[in-house]
């Protein structure tokens, strides 16, 4: 296993903790901060053949990027709507990241199954009929561009 990789994974909790608290601060200071951001500064950080580990680049996240971000998770953020960093959304993308499954297939994994559960627990959500189906898409601008799409159709 290559070192830098190596070495993250022996300290991988200690590391997701670091980011859990990241991610804990960011959301507690939403209500402070202002929407708009600064600009990150003109010095860029040079790639290495080693890289920087996950401790080097969440350093560097923190330090260079963090306050260049809008606040759109925020209360007074009201421009495009990008999403909703709320727990169980956080949770949610966390675990999709963990578990790495395609749903593809029903071969090897629960995956399709589960989303067949969750499209599911939607539609009952929304009183649509049994016959009423649906399928999941890699994110915000792929929905739109089904939704389009059948819309035309």
């Amino acid at each position: 296993m290559y070192s830098r990789l190596e070495a993250d994974a022996t300290r991988t909790p200690l590391l997701l903790q670091e980011v859990r608290d990241l991610a804990v601060r960011s959301l507690a200071e939403l209500g402070e901060q202002a929407v708009a951001t600064k600009r990150p500064g003109s010095a860029r950080s040079v790639l290495t053949a080693d890289g920087a580990g996950l401790e080097g680049a969440l350093r560097q996240f923190q330090n260079r990027w963090k306050h260049t971000f809008s606040t759109s998770p925020g209360p007074r953020y009201l421009g495009f709507v990008v999403g909703g960093a709320t727990p169980a959304a956080i949770a949610g993308d966390w675990l999709t990241s963990v578990f790495d499954q395609n749903a593809m297939s029903e071969i090897g994994s629960g995956a399709a199954a589960f989303e067949r559960e969750t499209l599911d627990w939607i539609r009952q959500l929304l009183s649509l009929p049994a016959s009423q189906s649906g399928a999941f898409v890699s994110g915000a601008t792929m929905s739109n561009d089904v939704g389009l799409a059948i819309a035309r159709e």
